[in-house]
């Protein structure tokens, strides 16, 4: 499934740099293996770079790819794994 969904995340034209694209996968092995989400800090850890980094690059990715869960004080991020298929008809 994980290696599904990575193809069509390669197929996502709206996210055009690695750093994006290095986000959305580990947001999508949040969505697919967490009930949760990442939070930036472990976004950050996982990629190696900066929280902030983290922050403008998941604020470039468009809205409809992101789930934000914002019930916890770490917002919690993870793909939206029902955008996935609108994704494939492109």
């Amino acid at each position: 499934m994980l290696e599904e969904y990575s193809r069509l995340l390669e197929r996502l034209e709206a996210v055009d740099n690695r750093t994006d694209k290095s986000i959305c996968y580990v947001l999508l092995q949040a969505a697919l293996f967490s009930e949760d989400g990442a939070t930036l800090a472990e976004i950050a850890g996982t990629l190696r770079k900066n929280e902030r980094t983290i922050k403008t690059h998941i604020n470039n990715i468009p809205s409809e790819y992101v789930c934000v869960d914002k019930s916890h004080r770490a917002h919690r991020f993870k793909l939206n794994l029902e955008s996935l298929p609108l994704i494939a008809s492109i």
